[in-house]
């Protein structure tokens, strides 16, 4: 075979080289084998491409590569310049590359050792120049044979450590190789064992990255058991279009170049000195989902990463392996240029697609020495470049952005008018970075500030209010509004809106100060910001009718006349607008000209006219009657019926709510709802009668049945709910409940002397009431409906004591028992003093009244005898000391100090008592009398033990201390005929009482 390279000569020298100096074998072979194992073990495709790009530029012919995977074969073949004898001994070297031209990718004449990776025979030729390969086992042999020949054993000693780890690519020689049709050059790479799965990744990782770090190519062929893929390159605007296989995406290119300066290239080798120029490139994809390398590009991929969202190619000074950049003043050029075309494409994207540029901008964050490098340039340069998208369409620098938050792109454009350097809307997302760069922030209130001092027409407020619809109220406090009479004020809340069709006098607005907003600029959203539609229910129940009323006092009487019928002709738009408002004290005339607030002045002939004292009201003039008719009237508080006034969110404080001038009304908050700890109670929601204490003394039952009609008589009836300081809630009486049992008075009496109902005991104590009140009204206003409700509270315990103590009171002996009994269950203390008198039993039946110094409450029946002087009020055991409590009443037992009598003689308690008394005593004493002064006394129990002088005594003594009085007549009648029969025939009688 013909030797068209001079390979044979090649060879002759290395081995020639290797026998002198078997070290040289020993060097040569450990740099291709740190190649092959460290940085080229995974670059085999990217090299070929490298090589086959060089191949093209030096042709001057677009570059066109085909990788073909078939079985253990890969064939990489493109076009451009043929293989020649330079080309040759340049492969067969190591650090000594044929390609010195600037515009080559290769420069470190060791990237076709890649090769090596993956297989052990390569091969490359080229159609018009032929062929030269390579192999291990070859090199071996080779080897062996030139230290089988030589005297000595140091080159033999190294070929037997090393084995087959020898250098390869320094002994080329000559080899046909066939190159596929359509390319100039091939190189045909058998596969070592394992090395197809790493071929076929590296297939399948080739796509358009691979094309923008080598621009000289411009198509990829990829064949991989028998399926092709194709990877092209075609110029756009602005950049490149990338296609792999269907699938195609422009990318945005930026590249720049610049000479390197001396003093930087000084510290590198001189191979890389005669390529002074630097150059990096740039390359963004449209659109996304694009997968970027994630490191920098030298054009080979090196392991310097990059955090930036882009494709960074650039000729960064590198370490042998090409994998790491070497710091140093080389390398801060690069990165510096690489800074600046990064600016520039920031420039690029911001003036095409805004949104884009914003998301590439650098954080502070860098992934590594060669982007922080780049990212301190990008961070110097980007304050001044127009990368901002302003809200006028234009760009704007980082330093001259201003950023306003929650600035929609409508309102946006409408500042750029006030602000220079508005950014648009879209900027709010990299705000953080902007700041950084000098953007200024504000606050969208501060920004809306900043609208006030520009007069505008109408459309221009309008198209103002509709940019700020979707913005936080909060920042729209000091927005402004223009006024229907020319004036501009800041915030919307105390405005107007005046609809078409209003039904209010325009004359009303002038009168009472009512700011009404310009119709021309109303807007849906100043209502949202506080403004109120121009209703009479807004008007009335604003700051502007509150302020009139309160300034109508100190007006002369024409003034106050205008207010008044501004008022009036509010209310006469919508009367029930009036409900939520007070307008009690609006003046107005009264029969005799005089001015007079509104609560103070009754409608003639009204029904409050028919109950109220003279003295308490005027009368409105009747003028003002027929003018405004009476429902206005009414509905601005001049009394007809008993007004009823609603608070809402109240503190029951009774000196603040004393300045309402309701009569009591502090009262009733310190009876039903003291202050807690000095904090007052709270009410939700309280209505109060107005002008109770008017009402004439003789005419109060024509007042209690007006106030049986709405709306008086929901405020009489229903409790009112309060809540404590510390949040419990409870139910109490209402204003007007509690003024009505304390102050009425019907025929002299308090409504809470009367009763109603069918219950005889609780008429015969109290008397009916004369007024014909439906149960729940006269319930709420203190009539007496039950004995249980009287005894609920210490009032009504009160006045019963006083009904029982009066001369007419007609209750009998057994009723008379019943009240005590339920007095004495109550558990109510009184409020106040007791009657001075006490009724007690009288006879069989009937009951009298006695001095209470002359009443004794029996606790101790015992001592019967001993009480002739007294009157005795008799009561169930259990119920005679609450009542003396009650009462203030002595009982018997601390009246009569009589101590257990002496003597007598201890006997045994008969066992059939024990049939009926269970736990009486087992042992008593008879004695023959027991005596206490000149009384004789039958029996007595003291501490428990029984005394007795007859059997009646005893039956009494034991079934007392037993606690069963009642069957003291069934111990009596056992004990006087103990007789089996009569005994028999007593407890059967007893076992009928269950």
């Amino acid at each position: 075979m013909t030797d068209p390279f001079g390979t044979a000569q090649l060879r002759r020298r290395v081995l020639e080289a290797y026998a002198a100096s078997p070290a040289r074998l020993r060097e040569d072979a450990n740099a291709e084998e740190d190649l092959v194992l460290g940085g080229y073990r995974d670059r085999v495709v990217v090299e070929l491409a490298q090589n086959a790009a060089d191949s093209a530029v030096r042709a001057g012919v677009p570059g066109r590569l085909l990788l073909s995977l078939e079985d253990d074969r890969l064939v990489a073949a493109n076009a451009g310049a043929p293989l020649d004898a330079a080309g040759v001994e340049a492969l067969s070297t190591l650090r000594a590359s044929s390609k010195r031209s600037a515009d080559s990718a290769g420069r470190f004449g060791v990237g076709f050792a890649a090769v090596l990776a993956v297989s052990d025979s390569p091969a490359i030729g080229s159609r018009p120049t032929g062929g030269v390969g390579w192999s291990r086992e070859a090199a071996v042999a080779a080897l062996t044979g030139l230290a089988s020949g030589l005297d000595g054993s140091q080159l033999r000693g190294e070929l037997d450590r090393r084995g087959s780890a020898v250098p390869v690519l320094r002994l080329p020689e000559p080899r046909a190789v066939e190159v596929p049709e359509g390319y100039d050059t091939a190189v045909v790479l058998p596969l070592r064992a394992g090395a197809r799965e790493l071929v076929a990744r590296l297939l399948d990782e080739v796509g358009p990255v691979l094309l923008l770090s080598l621009p000289a190519l411009r198509e990829v062929v990829v064949r991989r058991d028998g399926a092709e893929r194709r990877v092209v390159s075609e110029s756009a605007l602005g950049g490149v279009l990338l296609s792999d296989g269907d699938a195609s995406v422009r990318w945005r290119v930026v590249r720049r170049s610049t000479g390197a300066p001396a003093d930087a290239l000084a510290t590198r080798p001189l191979e890389e000195r005669t390529r002074s120029e630097l150059t990096v490139t740039w390359a963004v994809p449209d659109g996304s989902g694009v997968a970027l390398p994630g490191v920098v590009l030298a054009p080979t991929p090196t392991d310097e990463p990059l955090g930036l969202p882009a494709v960074l190619v650039a000729t960064l000074p590198l370490e042998p392996t090409r994998r790491r950049a070497v710091p140093g003043p080389l390398l801060s050029a690069v990165a510096r240029l690489a800074g600046e075309a990064y600016v520039e494409l920031l420039e690029q994207l911001a003036a095409e697609d805004p949104a884009r540029a914003l998301a590439a901008l650098p954080g502070p964050l860098a992934a590594g020495e060669v982007d922080a490098l780049v990212r301190a340039t990008i961070a110097e340069l980007l304050p001044r470049a127009a990368v901002v998208p302003g809200a006028d369409g234009g760009l704007v620098a980082p330093e001259r952005a201003v950023l306003v938050d929650g600035a929609s792109p409508s309102l946006a454009a409408l500042l750029a008018d006030e602000l220079d350097g508005v950014a648009a809307p879209v900027a709010a997302r990299s705000a953080g970075l902007l700041e950084r760069l000098g953007a200024r922030r504000l606050a969208l209130a501060d920004a809306v500030d900043s609208l006030a001092g520009r007069s505008r027409e109408p459309a221009q407020w309008q198209a103002l209010y509709a940019a700020l619809a979707d913005a936080p109220l909060d920042a729209l406090g000091a927005l402004p509004v223009p006024l229907a009479d020319g004036r501009v004020v800041r915030g919307a809340r105390g405005t107007v809106l005046v609809r078409s069709g209003n039904p209010v006098d325009p004359r009303a607005f002038e009168v009472l100060g009512v700011r009404v907003v310009d119709p021309a600029a109303a807007h849906p959203l100043l209502e949202r910001l506080g403004a109120v539609p121009a209703t009479p229910a807004a008007l009335l129940e604003g700051p502007e009718v509150r302020g009139a009323l309160d300034a109508s006092e100190s007006m002369d009487d024409d003034e106050a006349l205008e207010v008044s019928r501004a008022v009036l002709a509010l209310v006469e738009a919508d009367p029930s607008a009036a409900r939520s408002a007070d307008l009690s004290g609006l003046l107005l005339p009264d029969d005799e000209g005089e001015l007079a607030p509104a609560h103070e002045l009754l409608l003639p002939g009204g029904a409050l006219a028919a109950v109220a004292d003279p003295d308490a009201f005027g009368v409105v003039d009747a003028d003002l009657v027929e003018r405004w008719g009476a429902d206005v009237l009414r509905a601005v508080g001049v009394a007809d019926g008993f007004a009823v006034v609603t608070l809402t969110e109240v503190a029951l404080d009774p000196d603040e709510l004393d300045a309402l001038e309701i009569d009591g009304l502090g009262d009733w908050v310190m009876d039903v709802a003291p202050p807690h700890g000095g904090l007052p109670w709270f009410v939700p929601e309280l209505e109060v009668v107005r002008d109770l204490d008017a009402v004439a003394d003789d005419r109060w039952p024509d007042a209690l049945a007006l106030l049986g009609q709405p709306p008086a008589r929901a405020a009489v009836v229903e409790q009112v709910r309060v809540v404590s300081p510390s949040g419990d809630a409870s139910l109490v009486p209402s204003y007007a409940a509690w003024w009505l049992r304390r102050r009425a008075r019907v025929s002299g009496w308090r409504l809470t002397e009367f009763a109603l109902g069918s219950d005889s005991l609780l008429l015969r104590l109290f008397s009916p009431l004369p007024v014909p009140l439906d149960p729940e009204l006269a319930t709420a206003m203190g009539v007496r409906s039950s004995l249980d409700a009287v005894l609920s509270d210490a009032d009504g315990v009160a006045s019963l004591l006083d009904r029982l103590a009066a001369d007419e009171c007609t209750i009998d002996r057994r009723e008379l028992t019943q009240v005590y009994s339920a007095l004495a269950r109550s558990a109510v203390e009184t409020s106040g003093g007791l009657p001075d008198a006490v009724r007690v039993p009288d006879g069989a039946t009937g009951t009298r009244l006695v001095d209470a110094d002359d009443a004794v409450v029996l606790d101790a029946p015992d001592l019967l005898p001993l009480l002739e002087r007294y009157a005795v009020v008799p009561l169930a055991r259990d119920l005679a000391v609450p009542l003396a409590e009650l009462l203030r009443l002595p009982l018997a037992s601390e009246i009569v100090d009589v101590g257990a009598p002496g003597g007598g003689v201890l006997r045994t308690v008969p066992e059939l008592v024990g049939l009926v008394l269970p736990t009486a005593p087992r042992d008593w004493v008879e004695h023959d009398e027991i005596s206490v002064g000149a009384a004789e006394l039958s029996w007595r129990v003291v501490d428990g033990e029984v005394h007795a002088s007859t059997l009646d005594g005893l039956a009494k003594g034991l079934a007392w201390a037993a606690g069963r009085w009642e069957l003291r007549g069934l111990v009596g009648r056992l004990l006087a005929d103990p007789s089996p029969a009569a005994v028999e025939a007593l407890l059967a009688e007893h076992d009928l009482d269950g």
